[in-house]
């Protein structure tokens, strides 16, 4: 188990039906689905993209023009722009 606010964000695998979990201190993959995960998170989390699922908490800075989330572990991830709208409502 990992407390929600040591989650940076899920990433769907390269590899068949895993997800990436990528925490604070560690990265983990495991078999699942970003849908089945979705559900089990709280209002902390979005799903930015379809193979993305962020914690808003760990948001550093949004570029809406280059449709690009920086967390604050210094990685990256895309926002899908149909999902470009409710992140900024949810980030208002």
């Amino acid at each position: 188990m990992i407390d929600y606010s040591d989650i940076i964000f899920f990433e769907t695998s390269p590899n068949i039906h895993k997800i990436v979990l990528h925490a604070k201190k560690r990265v983990i993959e495991f078999t699942g689905q970003l849908k089945d995960i979705e559900q089990q998170l709280d209002y902390r989390f979005y799903r930015c993209h379809t193979s993305y699922i962020i914690n808003k908490d760990n948001i550093t800075d949004i570029d809406f023009k280059e449709l690009i989330v920086h967390m604050n572990n210094g990685e990256t991830c895309p926002v899908s722009v149909r999902k470009k709208k409710g992140l900024k409502k949810l980030m208002a």
